[in-house]
Parts: structure tokens; C-alpha cells; sequence
């Protein structure tokens, strides 16, 4: 074998990791993981305030630069719970100032995202997708086995 080169199998950090937020949120409405921000933007924005929401998006994207911070830093948690800490963490962070965020409620609503998660997160995962190798292997001895000795 020498002189022959032995093909590698190397996991690269950039793979996907299909049980983050984003991935599972991607997989449950077919959007595009490059669309992700925008919907999730858009899908949890308070209903009251749609249309200045609309015309703030056109009018000044940088309004909209902590929630996108916030909705990509969501996008990386792994389960409910650490989304809910994560929000509550960026919450205490960065507070909800300014006439336009504050007043008119052109943002992203907490409790929007929270039922978003809940819902994304809820759906199980296909068993392949993270079932421990320990799954396959036959027990040493059988229950049976186990009664009578």
C-alpha cells in the first residue's frame, strides 16, 4: 500500500447540525436556511403593528438589527429550554428601547417566539437522525434469564 493514497472521511465543523433551531424550523416550513431570519422576522412580528412593521423593513432594515441578532443566536440552541434562556439572557442584554420598538411594537414578539420554538420543537426527529449506537446492541442477558437465576 505504499505510494497508494487511502481516501480520509473528515467531519467538517461547517456540516449542519440538524437539531438546532434553525435546522428543525428550515425542515418544518420548507423555507430556505438563507430565508430563515426573514421568516422567522416576519412570522413573529406583533400582529399589531404590521403595518408600520412593512414599512419600517423598507424604510430603516437597521431597526431590526437586534432582532436579527437575537433570531440567529435562537437559531443555534438545541432544545426549548435553552432557547427559552438564550431569549431571556438577550432580553436582559439588550432591553426594548425606542419609540418605534417600544411604543409601536415594531419587533419581535416574545411570546410569539416562544410558541414558534415550542412548535418546531415538538415535532420528534426522525430516530435516525440521533439514536445512541447503544440502542443496537442485544442486552447480556435476556429478562428471562434474569428471573430465573
Amino acid at each position: 500500500m505504499i505510494g497508494m493514497k487511502m481516501p480520509t472521511t473528515q467531519t467538517t465543523q461547517t456540516e449542519p447540525n440538524d437539531r438546532t433551531f434553525k435546522a428543525r424550523f428550515c425542515a418544518h416550513t420548507g423555507c430556505k436556511p438563507n430565508h430563515f431570519e426573514a421568516r422567522v422576522l416576519m412570522d413573529c412580528r406583533h400582529r399589531s403593528a404590521w403595518v408600520p412593521h412593512l414599512f419600517m423593513v423598507m424604510a430603516n432594515p437597521l431597526l431590526f438589527q437586534e432582532d436579527v441578532h437575537l433570531i440567529r443566536a435562537l437559531g443555534q440552541t438545541t432544545d426549548l429550554m435553552e432557547f427559552q434562556q438564550e431569549l431571556d439572557g438577550f432580553r436582559q442584554q439588550y432591553p426594548i428601547r425606542g419609540f418605534w420598538r417600544k411604543r409601536m411594537n415594531v419587533r419581535v414578539s416574545n411570546r410569539l417566539l416562544l410558541q414558534l420554538a415550542h412548535d418546531v420543537f415538538s415535532v420528534p426527529l426522525p430516530a435516525t437522525t440521533f439514536a445512541p449506537a447503544w440502542n443496537n446492541l442485544a442486552p447480556a442477558v435476556s429478562q428471562p434469564e434474569r428471573a430465573m437465576a
